[in-house]
């Protein structure tokens, strides 16, 4: 099972994207070889807030690059699943938050996805 994480924005009926609203799995691997996943819809329940507020409106330099962006949310009501091995539970939560960054330029190791001229991490917590 281990593999892509895919984070998709939710959509409504006709296609149209669910504003903040995503779609996430995490697959993966324990330390005994049994694979696991983590399915969640995220909904954040606050609009995204930039870093630093209105002051920085998000931007700073990063890494040696002006005009890194950065923002978060937070409230988020998580629904879904854990599955390890055989067994599948649901998950229901409603804390933690949403940290992204967006480099200018590409700020990690080369890539063959395409992602070497700039690229965005989202980390859950």
């Amino acid at each position: 099972m281990y593999g892509n994480a895919p984070w998709n924005h939710t959509t409504f009926n006709n296609g149209s994207y669910i504003p903040f609203v995503y779609q996430v799995r995490l697959p993966g691997i324990d330390k005994q070889g049994r694979n696991f996943s983590i399915d969640l819809e995220i909904d954040p329940m606050k609009y995204p807030s930039p870093y630093g507020g209105n002051t920085l409106n998000g931007r700073f330099t990063f890494y040696d690059q002006p005009n890194t962006l950065s923002w978060f949310e937070t409230g988020l009501e998580l629904n879904g699943t854990v599955t390890w091995g055989d067994i599948t539970e649901p998950v229901v939560g409603n804390t933690g938050h949403i940290d992204r960054q967006y480099f200018p330029l590409y700020a990690g190791i080369f890539s063959p996805t395409g992602q070497q001229v700039s690229h965005m991490w989202y980390q859950i917590n």
